[in-house]
C-alpha cells in the first residue's frame, strides 16, 4: 500500500470532486501502522465514513481548514490513533451524530467533547477510559466486549455532563470503574445528588454473580440510575470463582432502598440464567420491591433445567422457583423460556441496530416480547424487515440491506427478505448481488409474480436483455392481465421483438 499512497491520494480527490457521500476506505491486507492518508480530509462532502486497519493521521499534515461539516456517522474500526487524534476528529466533525470504535487493542482513551454527538459506541476494544466531557446532545453510551489494559486494574467510564443520557450498556461491575461527576462509585458507599445520573431509563450490566467483588457492586450500580425503567442484567459466567458472593436475601435487605427497584423499573430481562443462589435471589428481591415492574424475562441457559426442550417445561420450572415471591406488582407477567443457542456467550449486540434510533433499546433482541408460540428468531427477523422498509422509505438502501441481511440469518425461509434486499442492491447499482437475491426469492416462491419482477429489473441492469425477456415473460404467464409486469415486457422484448414474435400478442404488450 504504501508505494501507491500517491495513486490512493488522487483516487480520494477524484472521489472529493465527485462529492462523494458514503465511504468505506479499509486498508488490505495490513499492516496496520500505515498512516491514513492526509487527502481523505478532502472529502467535504461525506456524511457517512467507515475507516478500517489504519493509523490516523499526524493532524499536523491535514491542510488548515479541512473539515467533515455534513459527516452524520463515522465508524473507526481497527484504527491506531494517539489521544489527540479523536478530539481533532470530533473537533472537524460539527455534526457528527453517531460513533463506533470497533476492535483497538492498544489502549483507547476516549475523551469525548462533543455538541453533535448523540451515539457513541466502544465494541471489542481494549478501553484504557472513557470520559464524556461535555456531550448535551448524547443520548447512547454503549460499550460491548470491551476489555482492560494489561498495565490498569479497571476500564475507567468517567460521566460528567451528557444530561440526554438515556441509555448506558453494557457496564461490567468490577471490569469498570464508574466515575460521576469528581466520585469514584464503590460498593456500600452513600450517594448524593452529584453522583448519580437520572435522565438514564435503559442500563443493560453484564454481573458476574460468582465473583464476589463484581456482585458486590450491583447495588451501588442501580443507585447510580434511579429513574432506570429497562434493566438488562447478562449473568455472565466466571471459570473460577472467586469467593462466596453471598448475595442472599440479607445482603439485598442491608444494601438499603434502591430507587429505580421500586418506583421505576417496569420491565427486566435476565439472560443465561443458570438457576445459582444469587441469581434466583436477586430476581426474587426485584419481584417483591418494584412496584411498577409490568414484565420479568428470564432467558435461561440452555440445558439449566435438564428439561426436554419444551418451552413449556421452562416456563412451568421457572414460575416453581419464584412462587414464593411476594410479588409488590400485581399486573406483571413472568415469561420464561430457553436459549435455544447451546453455546453461551456474550450478550448480543449490533452497531448498526445501535445506530438506529427507531430501535428504541439497543439491547433488546425481541426477549422481551417472548411467548410460547412463534419463535424468536422469526418474529426478531420480522422486526428487522420493518426497519429495512423504513430505511427503504428513507432512501438509505445500505441501512435496509443491512437489516435485511440480519433478518436472512435469523429467518432464511422468508422470500420478502430476498426480494426487498434485491430492490436495494438494485438501486445501489450492483445488478449481480440483485440478481443473486432476486434467485433466492424466485426458489423459496416459484409462484410469486415479483420473484420474476425481481429477477427480470436485475438482469436488465446487467444488460442481459434476452435473459431479462425470458424471465419476465415466464412471470407474465402466472397472471397475464398483470400491467406492471406488461409495463417490464416492453423494454426487453422490443429489443428482442424478431426472436419472441411468435410468444406475445404484441398488440397487447406494446403500445
Amino acid at each position: 500500500m504504501e508505494a501507491h499512497r500517491g495513486e490512493v491520494a488522487r483516487w480520494l480527490e477524484a472521489l472529493a470532486a465527485k462529492g462523494v457521500q458514503e465511504l468505506v476506505f479499509v486498508n488490505r491486507p495490513w499492516p496496520l501502522d500505515l498512516r491514513l492518508p492526509a487527502a481523505l480530509f478532502a472529502c467535504s462532502s461525506l456524511t457517512r465514513l467507515h475507516v478500517g486497519v489504519w493509523r490516523l493521521p499526524d493532524t499536523r499534515a491535514v491542510p488548515r481548514g479541512a473539515a467533515f461539516p455534513h459527516l452524520r456517522e463515522m465508524v473507526l474500526s481497527c484504527v491506531v490513533m494517539e489521544d489527540r487524534d479523536l478530539a481533532f476528529l470530533l473537533d472537524r466533525s460539527p455534526a457528527l451524530e453517531k460513533l463506533a470504535i470497533i476492535t483497538c487493542q492498544d489502549g483507547a482513551r476516549v475523551r469525548l467533547a462533543s455538541r453533535s454527538l448523540r451515539i457513541l459506541q466502544v465494541c471489542l476494544t481494549v478501553v484504557n477510559y472513557v470520559d464524556v466531557v461535555d456531550a448535551p446532545r448524547l443520548e447512547r453510551l454503549m460499550l460491548w466486549m470491551t476489555s482492560k489494559h494489561r498495565s490498569c486494574l479497571s476500564s475507567m467510564v468517567k460521566i460528567r455532563n451528557a444530561p440526554k443520557l438515556r441509555s448506558l450498556g453494557f457496564m461490567e461491575p468490577g471490569m469498570h470503574e464508574l466515575e460521576i461527576g469528581n466520585t469514584i462509585i464503590q460498593a456500600g458507599m452513600k450517594l448524593s445528588p452529584s453522583t448519580v445520573v437520572r435522565s438514564v431509563k435503559i442500563l443493560a450490566l453484564e454481573v458476574k454473580f460468582t465473583v464476589r467483588n463484581e456482585a458486590r457492586m450491583l447495588p451501588s450500580f442501580l443507585k447510580c440510575f434511579p429513574n432506570v425503567e429497562t434493566l438488562h442484567i447478562h449473568s455472565a459466567v466466571e471459570d473460577e470463582p472467586t469467593g462466596k458472593s453471598k448475595l442472599n436475601l440479607k445482603f439485598w435487605q442491608d444494601a438499603g432502598p434502591i430507587e429505580c427497584v421500586q418506583h421505576h423499573i417496569k420491565k427486566v430481562i435476565m439472560r443465561e440464567f443458570r438457576g445459582t443462589k444469587s441469581e434466583l435471589t436477586f430476581l426474587k428481591f426485584v419481584a417483591e420491591r418494584a412496584r411498577k415492574l409490568e414484565r420479568m424475562v428470564v432467558v435461561v441457559t440452555n440445558g439449566c433445567f435438564c428439561s426436554s426442550g419444551c418451552q413449556g417445561d421452562t416456563q412451568a420450572q421457572m414460575e416453581t422457583l419464584m412462587a414464593s415471591a411476594k410479588w409488590a406488582s400485581e399486573g406483571s407477567k413472568l415469561v420464561a423460556f430457553e436459549n435455544p443457542h447451546s453455546q453461551v456467550g456474550t450478550p448480543a449486540w449490533s452497531f448498526r441496530f445501535a445506530f438506529n434510533f427507531d430501535w428504541s433499546d439497543p439491547s433488546d433482541y425481541g426477549y422481551d416480547q417472548a411467548s410460547l408460540g412463534e419463535p424468536v428468531s422469526k418474529r426478531k427477523a420480522t422486526e428487522l424487515k420493518s426497519l429495512g422498509n423504513k430505511a427503504v422509505e428513507k432512501k438509505d438502501y445500505l441501512s435496509a440491506t443491512g437489516f435485511y441481511s440480519q433478518a436472512v440469518d435469523l429467518y432464511p425461509d422468508d422470500a420478502t427478505l430476498f426480494s426487498n434486499r434485491s430492490l436495494c442492491w438494485h438501486h445501489m447499482g450492483d445488478g449481480h448481488k440483485a440478481l443473486l437475491d432476486a434467485y433466492e426469492c424466485r426458489k423459496l416462491r416459484p409462484d410469486w409474480l415479483k420473484a420474476y419482477y425481481r429477477q427480470g429489473a436485475a438482469l436488465m441492469l446487467l444488460k442481459d436483455y434476452e435473459s431479462a425477456c425470458e424471465t419476465l415473460y415466464d412471470g407474465f404467464k402466472l397472471d397475464p392481465g398483470n400491467s406492471e409486469m406488461e409495463d417490464a415486457l416492453r423494454y426487453p422484448f422490443c429489443l428482442f421483438r424478431p426472436h419472441y414474435g411468435s410468444l406475445f400478442e404484441t398488440d397487447y404488450l406494446v403500445d
